[in-house]
């Protein structure tokens, strides 16, 4: 994995990839060895061992922190960089937000509000909710690279292009 950095929890290492600041606007993976903190688009280069190889972490949240030479991987909510048609949106549902005060947690939260499984930005503003995407392929990430209207540390899409998350809404809980 790629970038590291400390990390003193699990779930801290999963919100830092999720959010960092660099030229890739956000990683799929989190992996924590110990105290270090992983991030990466691929991860699994070394094969895959047992969770119970890997130790609790000591924040008592009963997350896995890796152990010597091993990392616990965990998945973040950021999906990728996925390309948008001019005149057919990806998206249906529009959600209103302030555009000058958009970011990815408002956007994934308005849609899971709304009871969606998946949101997307685009134009560094834009929120989009939905409930499939990928209808026109997935883009390099660094085509996602316009600066979020609401902390323009982190990146919201692009021209065409949709950053997309799974918003984590369970729909077998409202059935």
């Amino acid at each position: 994995m790629p970038h590291k950095s400390i990390a003193d929890h699990a779930s801290f290492c999963i919100l830092h990839c999720i959010t960092l600041l660099s030229v890739i606007i956000g990683f799929k993976y989190a992996g924590v060895q110990e105290t270090s903190c992983f991030c990466s688009q691929t991860y699994g280069k070394h094969g895959e061992t047992s969770k119970f190889d890997c130790n609790l972490c000591e924040d008592g949240s009963y997350m896995r922190c890796g152990a010597p030479g091993k990392n616990s991987v965990y998945r973040t909510n950021f999906l990728g960089c996925y390309i948008e048609d001019m005149y057919v949106k990806t998206f249906d549902h529009f959600a209103h937000l302030p555009s000058y005060d958009v970011t990815p947690t408002d956007c994934i939260t308005k849609c899971r509000k709304d009871g969606f499984l998946f949101a997307g930005i685009r134009n560094g503003q834009d929120c989009y909710c939905g409930n499939e995407f990928n209808r026109y392929g997935e883009a390099p990430v660094d085509e996602c690279n316009l600066p979020c209207s609401g902390n323009p540390q982190v990146t919201c899409g692009g021209i065409l292009r949709n950053s997309v998350y799974n918003t984590q809404f369970d729909s077998k809980r409202y059935k």
